[in-house]
């Protein structure tokens, strides 16, 4: 991936912008023309559109990527319903097809609006210079002993907790997830994506005691995957899968890497049927978490009705519970709590940013997510980490909370900005 990180100031830089700028104007033409094809034609243009821009857009790719992979959660629900899988709300064919054309044109508009703006490139940009900053200068030994100590302490605990219950590993599985560390709450999110991404970018990036790390990597995460919670480590996985492709020059390297990464993706889908008779289990990481926004958008309930807290009200997840003004309950946990489905079904950026006018609701959708990108760049001055956790998140955006993904991103930078602070020695002119 070759990437410019220089400021636009030649006239090659000014060329490649104006390309650039010329795609961004046609991705708006495109959203504002998917109302005049059929639903199945809407998919066709969206996916290659957003594979062009990131094959051809060097400086837009992981941006193109974030929105390609979102792609699915838009789609699973109108496709699996014409093979008669339905899920609440069960609407009709054409309501499908109409809310899933309303998300489509959003994810064409957040890549056109974040290539014309720059952001897009300066979220790219931000990644490159996160991994060259932490290869050229890495944390203090002493420091990255502690991540590993940490790291090797809630491994055992977490191991323990599973070894005792392995009852429940095999039955409800979930509850058994709800008592570990990694991936728990809001602490364990951000203290384990923190730990892990800490030591992959040492690993992957600094060259440095490579088995240890990644050994240490998979023994945190082994408990939460036999408990059947994955999510947070699929953020954990699209990031090393990134850095790897970055690294790579040779182009059977990187089919090969996609291919592992395929594997594994479609592996940890079909993990959920060991345990479970349904044998369309796997698909509901693609069709559940648009039951939020469908429900919505059909009027079947408001996210007052439902006692979650106004978008706005949200922000105050950043703080920890004692500083909260008010009880917030995310749109996500207030769905849950109506008994619709009998599994979580994580969150929806689209039911987050819902609101009753269409375009203003699209717009609210391309700006919380821009939002995210955005914040993303600003952090990674603090952390090297903020910019890949914000890229790892947005890879599953269809399944997000905004806030919630918006307090993760400050809670690892918080929490990871002493491993960028360069050892006292280098402050010293010699």
């Amino acid at each position: 991936m070759s990437i410019e990180i220089s400021r636009r100031t030649s006239r090659g830089d000014e060329t490649t912008y104006l390309r650039e700028l010329l795609v961004a104007v046609l991705l708006g033409v495109l959203a504002l023309g998917l109302n005049l094809v059929d639903f199945v034609a809407s998919i066709i243009v969206v996916s290659f559109a957003l594979v062009l821009v990131a094959i051809f857009l060097d400086r837009c790719r992981l941006v193109a990527l974030s929105m390609l992979a979102t792609l699915p959660y838009v789609v699973g629900p109108p496709l699996a319903a014409r093979a008669g899988i339905v899920y609440y709300p069960r609407p009709g064919i054409e309501i499908y097809d109409a809310a899933a054309r309303e998300q489509l044109i959003g994810l064409l508009l957040v890549v056109g609006l974040a290539t014309a703006t720059g952001l897009s490139q300066s979220f790219q940009r931000a990644f490159v210079l996160a991994t060259a900053r932490w290869r050229n200068d890495p944390p203090r030994p002493r420091l990255m002993a502690v991540v590993r100590i940490s790291a090797f302490a809630i491994a055992l605990v977490d191991l323990l907790v599973v070894l005792t219950n392995l009852g429940e590993a095999w039955g409800t599985r979930h509850s058994l997830a709800d008592r570990l560390i990694v991936g728990n709450g809001p602490l364990g999110i951000i203290l384990s994506l923190s730990l892990s991404l800490a030591l992959v970018l040492n690993s992957f990036v600094a060259g440095k005691h490579r088995v240890l790390d990644v050994s240490l990597v998979a023994a945190m995460w082994l408990p939460t995957l036999i408990a059947g919670a994955r999510n947070y480590l699929s953020v954990v996985l699209v990031v090393i899968v990134i850095l790897i492709w970055t690294r790579l020059r040779s182009v059977s390297a990187k089919v090969l890497v996609v291919l592992a990464a395929l594997f594994v993706i479609g592996a940890l889908v079909v993990l959920p049927s060991i345990w479970s008779d349904n044998p369309i289990v796997s698909l509901n990481e693609w069709i559940l978490p648009n039951s939020i926004f469908l429900g919505l958008y059909t009027g079947q309930f408001t996210a007052v009705e439902i006692g979650a807290g106004s978008f706005w009200a949200q922000w105050q997840l950043l703080l920890p519970g004692g500083l909260r003004s008010e009880n917030v309950l995310p749109l996500a946990d207030a769905f849950q709590q109506l008994g619709v489905t009998n599994v979580g079904v994580g969150g929806n950026p689209w039911g987050d940013t819902f609101v009753s006018t269409e375009w203003v609701r699209v717009l609210l959708f391309v700006l919380a997510t821009c939002a995210v990108f955005a914040l993303g760049v600003v952090l990674s001055r603090l952390s090297p980490i903020a910019v890949l956790v914000a890229f790892g998140l947005v890879v599953f955006w269809g399944r997000s909370s905004v806030w919630g993904d918006i307090a993760i991103i400050v809670g690892t930078t918080l929490v990871t900005a002493v491993l960028s602070r360069p050892p006292p020695s280098r402050l010293v002119k010699p």
